[in-house]
């Protein structure tokens, strides 16, 4: 039973951090919201993000620094 409550209580903080990353993701501008969204949430490869938002390999790469850097400002208010 304490074993199950821990468990419990684990799983209670993984959804709070799911929806706290989903409502930081939410709050950036476009196109890094849709970047963020696609490679970490979705899990698609580089090279399908790139595809689904007719991107070069390249850009998308760039594209998702820079998201990335968004993402940490955003976490860091």
């Amino acid at each position: 039973a304490e074993y199950r409550a821990k468990l419990e209580e684990k799983a209670k903080e993984l959804l709070a951090a799911r929806d706290n990353i989903n409502a930081v993701v939410d709050s950036l501008a476009e196109p890094y919201r849709t970047v963020l969204y696609l490679r970490f949430i979705e899990g698609h490869t580089v090279e399908k993000t790139a595809e689904i938002m007719f991107y070069s390999y390249r850009w998308l790469m760039r594209l998702q620094a820079t998201a990335i850097q968004e993402f940490r400002k955003a976490v860091n208010k």
